[in-house]
């Protein structure tokens, strides 16, 4: 038996859940927020916390998560700490500027 909420059942809300997390790129990070406009928060974060539990994503930090790679030499990679800080910058509607050796490296001026 599946509860509704407005109209839409758990189990609908986790497919849907699912599908959008698992069509986000690989190494990019998301934020649980987000998710919430797909249904009630208490079926959204249950959805995430089955992907999370089945190894689909990974918790970066509180309401952060990535869909990680694996590559054959180095196992598991999540995402870069400068997309993970992009990500909570752009929630919040501040500016990210990178600066100094960063923005050397980025710009791919330096080795």
């Amino acid at each position: 038996m599946t509860r509704q909420c407005s109209g839409i059942s758990q189990i609908d809300v986790a497919s849907v859940v699912r599908n959008q997390v698992l069509s986000t790129p690989l190494l990019q990070p998301f934020l649980s927020s987000s998710l919430l406009t797909l249904g009630s928060p208490n079926a959204v974060y249950s959805a995430l916390y089955r992907l999370l539990s089945a190894g689909k994503i990974e918790r970066v930090g509180r309401g952060i998560y990535v869909r990680p790679d694996f590559h054959k030499q180095f196992g598991w990679i999540g995402a870069s700490m400068l997309d993970v800080v992009e990500v909570v910058v752009r929630s919040k509607n501040e500016e990210f500027q990178v600066h100094g050796a960063e923005a050397v490296r980025k710009f791919g001026l330096s080795t």
